[in-house]
């Protein structure tokens, strides 16, 4: 079935492959008709020019030479008017062009079979304006030291001009071309290289359905080995730049959190305890798997980043706190939410985001309600953030602070132990009961140096 698909695919595939050759071919074809179309009509009309100045050279210099040696006027029924007449009707001109004489009244000497409305001299006896070189002057004001073209509109056609000067009868001789004509042989020409254009784009769509599917059949595997390798990479630049995240949000982390900790390694017990307790509830709790602990890794490196809105009168006072410095150091977990919250309306939806939220917000909160900055109360408090209290509690009983000494873990273990049920979740502290030999481990790895165990006032203070 599925091989099935894969050959229909193909099929469209190698279709759709061929239709756009086919397309890309045509279109290339009538483009290059096109620019052949234009490039012929100038040379052409080069050509066309060149030729009827040899012809109107030619005319004049016979017309001044041979016919006007004695001529003593030129005008209608002069003599020297029927011998330019009978000059002008033999000339044979290809493709409609014909040749004109104008004298300096405006009167013209034309083919007999000329539309008399459509030579330069306009109406008889008048004058005719014509463009040259963008400009538009009367024929007989042209200052001519040799040939001149111009153009000029007759019935909405464009006619082409070679004009020279007859000084001997103090006139103009305009060789005429219509636009039609030029069209006629470019059309001629065009047309067979169209036919050519046409066949070879035949021929090479043929080709091309031929081409084409042995193409796609080759490098079939070719393509899905590519997209696998493309998958891979991917993946791993996706990972590697999860992994800069992370190392950038960490150390973001650890600057707030160096403001009332002097261990450097506060964080990172932080993180390894809350996976650790995570890992040990992992198959009571279906959401928990590999990624959420990767997300509760990084979250819990975040718990205490409101602290860096906390007075460092407050942060850093030895002994006991008064009631309004309570106040101050218990906003911290809000001061944290709220700025991961702006954070989380640029980003959009993600899970490490929401998480630390959660975190940041709520590891102050108890299981019998007594917490704050909300009040939750069991199950209310999101379980990243049950955890991360466990591990914050445990890490601040057992390192040195400002504020006191560090505790044994024996003495940690026994607090941690009398809480369940009203600061902790009674289900996680059983499962640190189970594990909690590894937690003494990764302290004694990680912490910077053992202290003496003083209780003082550490698990009042523990609880901030």
């Amino acid at each position: 079935m599925f091989e099935h698909i894969r050959i229909r695919s193909r099929k469209r595939l190698v279709g759709a492959m061929v239709a756009a050759q086919f397309l890309a071919l045509s279109a290339g074809g009538f483009g290059i008709y096109h620019v052949v179309q234009t490039k012929l009509g100038e040379n052409l009309r080069a050509q066309v020019h060149r030729q009827h100045e040899a012809v109107a050279m030619s005319l004049s210099r016979i017309i001044g030479d041979e016919y006007f040696g004695g001529v003593e006027s030129f005008s209608p029924g002069s003599r020297g008017w029927e011998h330019v007449r009978m000059l002008v009707q033999d000339t044979v001109l290809a493709d409609g062009a014909f040749a004109c004489v104008i004298d300096s009244a405006g009167r013209a000497v034309c083919h007999e079979d000329a539309d008399p409305d459509s030579h330069p001299a306009g109406i008889e006896g008048g004058s005719t304006r014509v463009n040259v070189g963008g400009e538009f002057v009367e024929i007989g004001s042209l200052v001519l030291d040799g040939p001149a073209h111009a153009t000029l509109s007759v019935g909405g056609e464009m006619h082409f001009l070679t004009i020279v000067a007859l000084p001997a009868v103090d006139g103009r001789l305009v060789v005429q071309q219509p636009e039609s004509g030029l069209r006629g042989q470019s059309a001629a020409i065009t047309g067979g290289i169209m036919w050519m254009v046409g066949a070879m784009t035949v021929v090479l769509a043929g080709v091309a359905v031929l081409f084409s599917s042995l193409i796609v059949r080759r490098y079939d595997s070719r393509v899905d080995e590519l997209n696998r390798n493309l998958e891979l990479q991917v993946v791993r630049r996706t990972r590697d730049a999860v992994a800069r995240l992370h190392a950038l949000i960490h150390g973001l982390a650890q600057l707030a959190d160096r403001r009332d900790n002097e261990t450097g390694s506060h964080l990172e017990r932080i993180c390894a305890y809350s996976c650790l307790l995570a890992e040990a509830v992992r198959d009571e709790h279906e959401e928990i798997d590999d990624d959420w602990i990767s997300c509760l890794r990084l979250a819990a490196s975040m718990h205490d980043i409101g602290k860096v809105g906390v007075p460092d009168r407050v942060l850093l006072k030895p002994g006991k706190l008064d009631e309004e410095e309570w106040e101050s150091i218990r906003e911290h977990p809000v001061i944290g939410a709220t700025t991961l919250e702006a954070i989380h309306e640029k980003l959009g939806d993600d899970p490490l985001i929401d998480m630390a939220i959660d975190v940041t917000r709520s590891h102050h909160e108890r299981w019998d309600g007594k917490g704050y900055p909300d009040g939750k109360s069991g199950t209310e408090i999101p379980i990243s953030a049950r955890i991360v209290t466990i591990a914050d509690v445990y890490d601040a009983l057992t390192s040195e602070r400002v504020y006191k000494r560090a505790m044994s873990h024996a003495e940690a273990s026994k607090i941690l132990r009398e809480g369940a049920g009203t600061q902790f979740d009674p289900e996680l502290i059983e499962a640190f009961a189970r594990i909690e030999a590894i937690f003494e481990s990764i302290r004694r790895g990680l912490q910077d140096a053992e202290s003496v165990p003083e209780a003082g006032d550490a698990a009042t203070r523990a609880a901030a």
